[in-house]
């Protein structure tokens, strides 16, 4: 089943959606074609979109987001964890085993998750979605959710505490103020501290008499402390040495001393303050750039410190301190990608929460809880953490399963490269290639179903081809030069040859093109100015064309006919990211996205003519089919609505409906039709940090359908 796509659950959801259709804006002197040259007048287009959307997650797995504060024990050293950003979720060991629960399912909850337990043990959480504040408890019941504050147009980031009565406090800064809020009477009451400009970092903490205390950072390196005496709000400046800016923590002693650690360029350094000025102290830990801190208290005072961040070789290394009569000491705990929080038992004994990274190749991250028990370091996994789909190609094969190539992880990092595919109960996933620096490339299945694919792997600077045979992989890298640019394309001729486009900066410069025979790779220069692969279809006789970017002015499209030949595609007048499809005669139909509209273009004997199919937001990415008619049918993001789109010629006029809203993800989308034209999509939800699939199906009037509450 052939596919087209863009460069750059097990829960179902059914849902009706408002239909939107524009008029389209013609460039050329031809009307949209038919599966041949020209095609019939506009005429007056139908009501609605023909389709109706099916969404099902492929991979959900949780993202992991936390604060410094995310992790808190209970009277009896049981530890709780709070983290998200896809949702709100709360862990906790029981004393026997870990449970989990979902606090918040509203997609984008949880980020900056913070938890502290009152006297009974049960839970009260702060965390952000978007742009406000939400805090969370736990009444014994069930949980309780209110709104702290919203901030249109800003990002607030809060620090999150319990007074010594237990009433929930917490410091922010929001549209460049720092507030402190206090729930009281069942409302939250918010002050405004005097400060100067400010950086968005901040950490509160109470002293034994139960007032305030706030320290916050300033734009030019500063170090500010802020506090409430019970009638009005004081600041300082802090004179620390080798502030970075980076994140600070606060805590303050029985006896009312106040301890910072502070980020510095190469190492966290420890300040303190007697009452009578502030004094800071190297902590001796390796060269570390130092990104999570955490600070906590042992019962006589002495500072204890959790911190990640790069060492000399980049990875990330977690860390952790402590101070004792003889002074600092520090050993490593783990590797680490973040998102740290550090508790102490009754003994002094530390707990640390941080983002791992997974044993298991088939997933990029695992939230992870180590203990010291006095002797050694006992680590333990919560849980598998990722954020994955975000450049997925989908393929249907000959019984119309969807089959998706994707990345894990933030691209351009080493995370695995996965396969997914439906198998008629369900979703199957497996490895490509494990811990690669890559961009996922492209996808294509041979008439077998097996998939072939083609990715970057920008480490080693080549592109790998890999294909899979008696369900092992197969790889192998192509015989071309170094420093590959972009992601590559793939193409399967009649005989399920491999035939790929991609792009150099390297000494061969240029974009090219190779194909594998009996007697093994061949390549071709198509265009020494050519950046990136673009797209690849083969036409009827199994001959390549591709669009590309050449330079930075324009877009190329070019085909071989015993030897290669190239033109510019007009009316573009800029460069921008096209998918590529053949009609029945061979001829080339675009999709483009660009900064105003998505546009149609299309080639016919007369020459280039093109369209604006939607332009109200920000569309981009992209994907082309053509169904058995030769209509073109189109699957594209906008970022300025945020939401994965479709859009359909019918023959008359061109309809585009939402299919899903996910955030600003800038991601890809891929499309696929099946037999009987209808258009399936994988695209990445940014809200949910998910990989998901959309499939279509016919909606007549009349018919309604309700959306299904979706679970894990």
């Amino acid at each position: 089943m052939e596919h087209r796509r863009c460069k750059p659950f097990l829960s179902i959801w059914v849902v009706p959606f408002a239909l939107l259709a524009g008029a389209a804006l013609l460039w050329g002197s031809s009307v949209l074609p038919g599966p041949v040259e020209g095609g019939p007048a506009p005429a007056a287009r139908p009501a609605a979109f023909p389709w109706g959307w099916r969404r099902e997650c492929v991979e959900c797995p949780p993202a992991g987001g936390g604060d410094d504060r995310s992790l808190a024990l209970d009277g009896q050293g049981r530890p709780h964890v709070v983290y998200g950003g896809d949702r709100l979720y709360h862990a906790w060991y029981d004393g026997s085993a870990w449970q989990r629960e979902t606090v918040d399912p509203t997609p984008g909850s949880g980020a900056y998750a913070q938890v502290a337990l009152d006297a009974a043990g049960r839970p009260h959480v702060l965390y952000r979605r978007d742009d406000t504040l939400l805090y969370a408890h736990d009444d014994g019941a069930s949980w309780r959710l209110a709104v702290v504050d919203r901030v249109p147009g800003s990002l607030p980031l809060p620090s999150f505490a319990l007074d010594a009565a237990g009433v929930p406090s917490l410091s922010y800064v929001a549209a460049g103020r720092l507030y402190y809020a206090r729930l009281s009477g069942g409302d939250w009451v918010t002050q405004t501290i005097p400060a100067g400009p400010l950086i968005p970092a901040n950490t509160l903490a109470f002293d034994p008499a139960g007032r305030p205390h706030v320290s916050y950072g300033d734009p030019t390196g500063g170090n500010h402390h802020a506090w409430h005496d019970g009638a009005r709000w004081y600041t300082e400046t802090v004179a620390l040495s080798n502030f970075s800016g980076l994140p600070s923590a606060l805590a303050v002693g029985p006896t009312g001393r106040l301890h910072l650690v502070y980020g510095a360029i190469e190492e966290p350094l420890y300040a303190y303050s007697d009452g009578a000025g502030w004094y800071t102290e190297t902590i001796g830990l390796p060269y570390l750039q130092p990104w999570y801190l955490s600070l906590a208290l042992d019962a006589a005072g002495r500072p204890h410190l959790a911190v990640g961040g790069w060492n000399y070789d980049g990875a990330g290394v977690l860390f952790y301190a402590w101070r004792d009569e003889s002074g600092w000491h520090g050993e490593q705990v783990d590797y680490t990608q973040g998102h740290i929080a550090l508790a102490l038992d009754g003994a002094g004994l530390p707990y640390i929460r941080y983002n791992g990274y997974s044993d298991d190749p088939a997933w990029d991250a695992a939230l992870q809880v180590a203990h010291r028990d006095g002797q050694a370091w006992q680590l333990e996994t919560l849980e598998r953490l990722g954020d994955v789909g975000r450049i997925p190609v989908l393929a249907l094969d000959g019984a119309g399963r969807p089959h998706i190539f994707y990345h894990t992880g933030r691209p351009g990092l080493s995370y695995p490269l996965k396969y997914a595919w439906f198998d008629g109960t369900g979703w199957r996933r497996e490895v490509v290639e494990a811990w690669i620096r890559s961009y996922a490339g492209d996808l294509a299945l041979d008439a077998a179903g097996e998939p072939h694919v083609v990715y970057t792997d920008y480490y080693l600077s080549r592109v790998n081809y890999a294909h899979r045979e008696g369900g092992a992989w197969q790889r192998e890298a192509l015989p071309v030069g170094e420093a590959w640019m972009g992601s590559p394309v793939l193409a399967l001729d009649a005989a399920g040859r491999p035939h790929v486009a991609v792009g150099s900066a390297g000494a061969d410069a240029g974009t090219w093109y190779l194909y594998k025979d009996d007697t093994g790779w061949h390549s071709a220069l198509v265009d020494p100015d050519g950046y990136g692969g673009g797209a690849l279809a083969l036409d009827a006789l199994g001959r390549p064309h591709l669009v590309y970017a050449h330079g930075w002015e324009e877009m190329r499209y070019a085909w071989w006919d015993g030897e290669w030949f190239s033109e510019t595609v007009t009316p573009l007048t800029a460069t921008t990211a096209c998918d590529l499809a053949l009609d029945g005669a061979g001829q080339p139909r675009l999709a483009c996205g660009g900064e105003t509209t998505l546009d149609y273009l299309w080639r016919d004997g007369a020459g280039w003519h093109g369209e604006a199919v939607d332009g109200a937001g920000y569309p981009v990415a992209a994907s082309l089919a053509l169904d058995a008619a030769g209509r073109p049918h189109i699957a594209y993001y906008d970022g300025g609505r945020q939401e994965v789109r479709c859009a359909a010629f019918d023959g008359t006029a061109w309809l585009t409906a939402t299919v899903d809203r996910v955030g600003d993800t800038w991601g890809a989308t891929s499309l696929a039709l099946d037999a009987a034209g209808r258009p399936h999509i994988a695209y990445y939800d940014q809200s949910w940090g998910d990989l998901k699939y959309a499939a279509a199906f016919p909606q007549g009037p009349g018919r309604a359908f309700l959306p299904l509450v979706p679970r894990r």
